[in-house]
């Protein structure tokens, strides 16, 4: 559920007029939108990013990267390097698995060099990063101390809940 909401975010911006329930514009300099799946395999990724193509039609502004088989070093190391050759045109970043570039969510070291690393790339590229972790089953808050790193400097957070049948609930 979370990553076919954030296909409809991603949707919304590729293409404003696709869903009135959103109401999205990018500057048109900066309209090209990076997409890390750090998840799912090929296949899976694949087929969000044909979602997503399925939505809005190919409008060519759309770089995807499955980084399934990469450590959580090199996951960061390729989102960097995309970023320093797409990031002067992308407005809009989403890291479908971001606990996958910390070696341990509970490790406070590993929650700093992450949330750091995102507080620089939207600094220097001035681009927005929508990412997706889980939330503990008890009290809804993200996973780890990188779940509580990232809210803390978050400037929105989006909750994705199942709810009875197959309905979601979605609450900022």
């Amino acid at each position: 559920k979370k990553t076919f909401f954030l296909s409809l975010v991603t949707a919304s911006l590729l293409n404003k007029d696709y869903n009135s329930k959103f109401i999205s514009e990018m500057p048109e300099y900066k309209n090209e939108i990076l997409y890390f799946d750090t998840e799912q395999g090929e296949y899976d990724s694949y087929n969000v990013i044909k979602r997503i193509e399925t939505m809005v039609g190919n409008v060519g502004r759309l770089r995807a990267y499955c980084l399934r088989q990469f450590s959580p070093i090199e996951r960061c190391q390729i989102i960097e390097y995309a970023f320093t050759l797409f990031g002067q045109k992308t407005g809009y970043c989403v890291i479908d698995g971001i606990a996958d570039l910390a070696n341990g969510i509970n490790d406070e070291d590993e929650a700093t060099r992450v949330t750091t690393m995102l507080l620089n790339l939207t600094k220097i590229y001035n681009c927005h990063i929508s990412t997706i972790i889980h939330q503990n089953k008890n009290d809804n808050f993200a996973t780890g101390h990188l779940g509580s790193s990232i809210m803390k400097k978050a400037e929105i957070i989006i909750s994705v809940t199942k709810t009875e049948g197959n309905a979601v609930e979605i609450n900022c």
